[in-house]
């Protein structure tokens, strides 16, 4: 498509709203204090300008384009790239105004003591045999051996499936931060190595391949910690390489994986179609094709953020709630806006489509622009008020910055706001139950060192 007024006007407004806001950067501490922000302006200089931006000058018309199974479906959004750009750049300059007019001085500071190293390992260890057991016995009563799909000698799949409870196989979400805090605090090789392929090999398996990224992410972000003002130019490179190319090996063999199909394993980055990763950061696409339906139908209804509320049906059994209700993934209305705005057919389903909206699309479906707006405005104010409340001047800060880091990735690029609040959940068991747990070990010894010395 041609480079229109209307498109380079769209171009300079979110260059100017991204320079400025990683310009902002070191003016208010550096990265290691502003980890989820930073990684927040990566991900939407990503997902809401490059990407969009290649797909517009590949005239791209539709979310899918010319794939096979969806040649001539969906909507015409040609016409409003550059709007959904405008309102994008403004929207992130909210952002940016949020985290940083507030000045955080006042605020309370929470500030947590340290625990011995040697309990902290040990806690490490507990948690992850502990996290990592639950996994399997969940799919163990249903019937499933992990160990068998591994070795492609089972019928069964973990891709899709529960296991026995959903609560239980979310525990591999807590697996995410027990590695994180295994990095961090340098846990033994003899040790870590064998954690992180097994947390890895089983993410492959459940088809969890944001897990992986979400592994790959918090390790980066614990080097930037641990590395403090000595950071290796050379090898922080070489991991940024090393992530690359970790992203499109996983997404290139993503359902090789699943199925334990080894034999079909590419390794060679020659071989990859490197179009993939536009192909898998087009979550724009979706959000412009909302934004039409809702500027071409002004009769559309909106949720006013019910779907932001919907962790709360999630978080409830299933015996008080039903079936039903359970395993509804969007609430009324946002189900049906979204594929009305797609314009497919009901029978084939969102999950069919693999499309999902990005976060900032959710705000849309809330309210229109005021939402947008204004939400992305509270999200930089929330960041805000978590920095300064949890300032990273002790470990477990830093640890849960990473987190909250990772949950934002997460968010971003998923956009499903009751899917994250599992995720951020069930990291933060795994990053409490190494605490509790190191807590309770020390506690157990000095009890036991106290009678000794009494008898």
């Amino acid at each position: 498509m041609p480079l229109t007024e209307e498109i380079l006007l769209a171009i300079i407004l979110n260059i100017l709203v991204y320079l400025f806001g990683f310009r902002l950067i070191k003016s208010i501490g550096g990265v290691k204090v502003n980890m989820p922000y930073t990684l927040s302006l990566v991900l939407f200089v990503i997902y809401y300008f490059v990407t969009p931006i290649y797909f517009y000058f590949q005239g791209r018309k539709t979310i899918w384009g010319d794939e096979e199974n969806y040649f001539g479906i969906g909507v015409d959004i040609s016409d409003f790239y550059w709007i959904s750009l405008i309102y994008y750049g403004i929207a992130n300059l909210l952002f940016i105004c949020g985290y940083i007019l507030i000045a955080g001085k006042n605020s309370k500071r929470k500030l947590t003591n340290s625990i011995e190293r040697k309990y902290i390992m040990k806690g490490i260890l507990f948690s992850f045999v502990l996290c990592t057991g639950l996994v399997f016995i969940n799919y163990l009563i249903e019937g499933i051996n992990p160990i068998e799909v591994l070795l492609g000698d089972s019928e069964n799949v973990l891709f899709g499936e529960g296991g026995a409870s959903s609560y239980l196989r979310n525990f591999a979400d807590s697996l995410i931060a027990i590695n994180i805090c295994a990095f961090y605090y340098r846990l033994r090789n003899s040790y870590l190595i064998p954690m992180v392929l097994i947390s890895i090999i089983l993410f492959l398996l459940m088809g969890f391949r944001y897990r992986i990224i979400l592994v790959a992410i918090g390790y980066l972000f614990s080097y930037l910690f641990i590395a403090g003002k000595r950071i290796n130019t050379l090898k922080l490179s070489l991991i940024g390489l090393l992530f690359a190319y970790g992203l499109l090996f996983v997404t290139y063999n993503r359902h090789i994986f699943i199925k334990g199909d080894w034999e079909k394993l590419t390794a060679n980055p020659i071989e990859f179609d490197y179009s993939t990763f536009f192909e898998q950061t087009r979550g724009m696409l979706d959000d412009i094709t909302i934004i039409k339906y809702y500027e071409t139908n002004p009769s559309a209804i909106h949720d006013y953020g019910i779907t932001f509320t919907y962790f709360i049906i999630r978080a409830i059994p299933r015996a008080l709630i039903g079936d039903k209700v359970k395993d509804s993934f969007y609430p009324f209305p946002a189900q049906s806006i979204i594929y009305d705005a797609y314009d497919v057919q009901w029978a084939w389903g969102i999950s069919n489509t693999g499309e999902a909206p990005l976060h900032l699309a959710y705000f849309v479906i809330a309210g229109g622009l005021p939402f947008l707006f204004i939400g992305s405005f509270f999200v930089g104010f929330f960041l805000n008020r978590f920095k300064y409340r949890f300032p990273v001047e002790s470990d477990r800060n830093k640890i849960l910055h990473i987190i909250v880091a990772c949950a934002f990735f997460q968010w971003i690029t998923r956009g499903y706001f009751p899917g994250v609040i599992d995720h951020i959940a069930f990291m933060l068991i795994g990053y409490y139950m190494i605490i509790v747990i190191s807590i309770g070990l020390r506690f157990i010894e000095k009890n036991q060192s106290i009678k000794l010395i009494r008898s």
